[in-house]
């Protein structure tokens, strides 16, 4: 609370000493004496109200206040600690008026910006909050509080690379800030990057400050990252603590969900949206494993229909009553999928330059040449399998066919190829200036990640559909790995990619024109490792699902395995499958979505004038 000039009557200076010591009772019994000689001294019954609060008696405080208000209506010190008292009662509405009625009079007052900063933040206003909390800084540009108060806001409007500069500024300040090194974590996370923060979160985690306020949120990011076990730890953590619990609980069905525990599943999400939960994740997730009814469809249009809700929430919601409708009314169905998209755009824009420059510099990198010149320096030996394509191409259904085999052992999509590229200075150009030991050195370390828990099994699996882009740099380190690449009809594969909220993971697929392009590079670069000399078995996803066994048979014999019936049975194989096609890959084979883009042919055109004679 802010202490106004001192007055220099006996009984005033007697009452500052007493609050200065902390005495806060005795200082008001002074207070009140003085007011009581001087009823209409605005200035005492403002310094009563503040010892008040700092006793305790905020409702005493408020109605001293309000009696000093009336006497000196433009006193900004007194509307400030209106406003938070206001404020710490969580009568927000209030508190902004006064704060902002505090910096009508005194525009310098960085205190009051912060309080109403922090009341919109409260609210989950971020928007609202942002300007206040710049204000706040400007005033006080060391102002730790609220330097933080903005980098969170700053991650909720996912912004982060905003988010990343205010929390390294905080760093600056105090090097171990904890909520700063959070905080970046979760801007990462909010960016679609959470590997970049989980070094940070590790340090923090280390020196055991982790607050347990963070443990759910922590969980969903670790989720992101697969790592389950820490997901699933932290998650009950929250749960246990009563902290986060309605997200916390989400990661758990989404575990209850990865394990193929459908039923278990349901009943928490039900469970979830009975108690008032995250209605729009919970209802996306219903859909996600077969189990959205009717009753969905009023819930979801509100949803939707609320701008209060943030862009997120929102499309989740159409993404899912898209799910809903599309058997009913295809071309109604599809309005609501573009209307997803627009808001799913509207967080991350679709802009592929940046993959488009990559495949440029990649296939001038890893060429023939290249191949010839540095052969045999990688990890030679068999094991490492990778399954790449577009994203919805058949990835997880060819992974779990070579999983339902014992000698493999399937890793779902890992980063490890990821982490490894983003080490390397000025990739893909800068592996010409890595020494010739590297490349064993980092194949052998890719090697024993991929087969860590393994028990006997001679192959071990990484579906991550985006390595396509990375093969030449595989082969190189691992020469001796297999290469399988999916593909399916172009249009089937667009449909798909559409339908699924990737969240701001995969930009492209929100936008049809920015997807045609994509799938385009996708084909040049494929073409590429071809003339580059790479060993690939390809596994038509029509082909495979429409008449499966010879492409079973096939599959499995370019891996260089004996034959094992079960793998015509993937369905079977009991595993963890954390990824969008979970609930598919547990179903008989079936060529259902053959085809499914045709009754969609009018909506996908921006796909197919963007894909041209590309495929």
């Amino acid at each position: 609370m802010t202490r106004p000039a001192a007055n220099p009557a006996g009984t005033v200076a007697a009452a500052r000493r007493a609050a200065a010591r902390g005495q806060h009772d005795e200082a008001a019994k002074l207070y009140r004496e003085a007011v009581a000689a001087a009823p209409r001294d605005a200035r005492l019954l403002l310094e009563l109200g503040v010892t008040q609060a700092q006793a305790g008696r905020n409702a005493d405080a408020a109605r001293t206040l309000e009696k000093a208000l009336k006497l000196s209506p433009d006193h900004p010190d007194i509307h400030f600690n209106l406003g938070q008292l206001a404020r710490m009662s969580e009568t927000y509405e209030k508190a902004i008026r006064h704060f902002r009625r505090t910096l009508d009079l005194d525009p310098s007052y960085g205190d009051a910006a912060y309080g109403a900063g922090e009341a919109y933040f409260a609210q989950r206003r971020f928007e609202e909050a942002e300007p206040w909390l710049k204000k706040a800084i400007a005033a006080n540009p060391r102002d730790i509080a609220a330097l933080n108060a903005l980098g969170i806001t700053l991650v909720e409007l996912r912004r982060a690379a905003d988010a990343i500069a205010i929390f390294r500024a905080i760093l600056d300040l105090d090097p171990n800030h904890t909520a700063a090194k959070l905080g970046i974590a979760l801007a990462y996370d909010a960016g679609g990057a959470a590997d970049d923060g989980l070094p940070y979160v590790n340090e923090v985690e280390a020196r055991g400050e982790i607050p347990v306020s963070l443990y759910a949120r922590l969980s969903a990011m670790f989720y992101a990252v697969k790592d389950f076990a820490r997901a699933r730890r932290y998650a009950e953590a929250a749960v246990a603590a009563g902290a986060g619990t309605l997200r916390a609980e989400q990661v758990l069905a989404k575990l209850t969900i990865d394990a193929g525990d459908f039923d278990a599943a349901e009943t928490m999400l039900r469970k979830a949206l009975a108690e008032g939960g995250p209605q729009a994740n919970a209802w996306y997730m219903l859909s996600q494993i077969n189990r959205l009814g009717p009753e969905a469809e009023k819930p979801l249009r509100r949803i939707a229909a609320d701008e209060k809700r943030g862009l997120e929430e929102r499309s989740t919601a159409l993404f899912t009553l898209y799910s809903l409708l599309r058997r009913q009314n295809p071309d109604a169905a599809f309005a609501v999928l573009d209307e997803a998209n627009a808001l799913a755009r509207a967080r991350r824009p679709a802009d592929i330059s940046t993959e488009m420059k990559l495949v440029s510099d990649t296939i001038a990198t890893f060429t023939r040449a290249f191949f010839d010149t540095r052969r045999g320096e990688g990890d030679v030996g068999e094991g490492p399998v990778f399954v790449v394509g577009m994203p919805r191409s058949g990835t997880t259904l060819t992974e779990q066919i070579l999983a339902a085999h014992p000698a493999v052992l399937a890793g779902d999509e890992r980063g490890d190829i990821l982490d490894l590229r983003r080490g390397i200075a000025g990739y893909p150009h800068g592996v010409e200036a890595l020494a010739p030991g590297w490349a064993k050195a980092a194949g052998a370390k890719i090697r024993a990640a991929m087969f860590e828990g393994a028990a006997g099994e001679r192959l071990a699996t990484d579906k991550l559909p985006g390595n396509y882009m990375n093969l030449g740099l595989i082969a190189w380190i691992l020469p001796d790995a297999k290469f399988i690449y999916c593909k399916r009809d172009p249009h089937d594969n667009a449909l798909s990619l559409y339908e699924q909220n990737f969240g701001a993971n995969l930009p492209y697929a929100t936008d049809l024109e920015a997807c045609g392009h994509m799938y385009r590079e996708h084909l040049r670069i494929m073409r590429h490792w071809h003339e580059a000399g790479l060993v690939i078995h390809t596994v038509d996803y029509d082909a495979l699902v429409a008449e499966p066994e010879p492409h079973i048979r096939a599959l499995v014999a370019f891996a260089g395995l004996d034959w094992h019936e079960g793998c015509l049975t993937p369905q079977d194989v009991k595993r963890g499958v954390a990824t969008a096609s979970g609930w598919q890959v547990r179903q008989p084979i079936s060529k259902g979505s053959l085809g499914k883009w045709k009754r969609f042919a009018r909506q996908l055109e921006p796909f197919t004038r963007a894909l041209g004679g590309g495929a």
